[in-house]
């Protein structure tokens, strides 16, 4: 997914990371820098992968195949004949999905109650 903002180079971009961050650093500033693949368009064909880099923020662990959401500065640039991506991140976020094999602590399990228990 790809939504532009109202000026010209801000805009949102969801969708999976197709390799693990790699940390980095330039002129002493940390970032973090990571592919986001788009999926694919009406006819099936791959969106461009949009380089993304985060810089002096922290954020969870990116890794392969997990969703994100960042929104920023996009930039594009052409080398022979193809278009490249990149966008200056202001915000992310890496979807975080609960999976159910996870134990449920024993003062949140349900508890039988009768209705005349109840204040209401």
């Amino acid at each position: 997914m790809f939504i532009k903002r109202e000026k010209k180079d801000d805009c949102l971009i969801a969708g999976f990371v197709v390799g693990d961050q790699k940390d980095k650093e330039y002129n002493g500033k940390k970032y973090v820098e990571f592919g986001i693949s788009m999926g694919k368009d009406e006819n099936g064909e791959n969106l461009p992968i949009v380089n993304v880099a985060v810089w002096e923020r922290q954020i969870p662990a990116i890794h392969k195949g997990d969703r994100v959401l960042a929104a920023g500065k996009l930039k594009s640039a052409e080398k022979d004949g193809k278009t490249y991506y990149s966008l200056s991140a202001d915000f992310c976020i890496k979807e975080v999905v609960e999976t159910a094999s996870a134990p449920v602590p024993a003062d949140l399990q349900p508890v039988d109650a009768d209705d005349e228990d109840l204040p209401f």
